[in-house]
């Protein structure tokens, strides 16, 4: 193979690559973990995508990393995680903040 192909394959894959910033109340963070980080990793591994959780007050939003298509899909997912198990329709909203793109479930 060349070196001009393998490039051509890895910026094509670069380009898909996203990361989203996902602000969750919360009173809610624990059940998007789940025990031992069980929930957090079916995502992962459903989804294919990287999840950051939550550090207190010091990051206090999840942090999906992957395929555009993916990531969104892993959101949707900790959406409808929460609406099922609540039985609260959360507010869905994206805000562009400094070039990355933040979504905010809220009540």
């Amino acid at each position: 193979m060349s070196y001009l192909f393998i490039l051509t394959l890895f910026l094509f894959h670069f380009a898909e690559y996203t990361s989203r910033k996902v602000f969750v109340p919360t009173a809610y963070i624990g059940m998007v973990i789940g025990r031992r980080g069980r929930v957090v990793h079916r995502l992962q591994a459903a989804h294919k995508v990287f999840v950051e959780t939550p550090l207190s007050s010091v990051r206090p939003f999840f942090h999906i990393h992957g395929d555009r298509a993916a990531v969104n899909n892993a959101i949707n997912s900790i959406y409808e995680l929460l609406a099922s198990r609540t039985g609260i329709a959360f507010l869905y909203s994206q805000r562009l903040v400094d070039g990355v793109v933040e979504v905010h479930l809220e009540m």
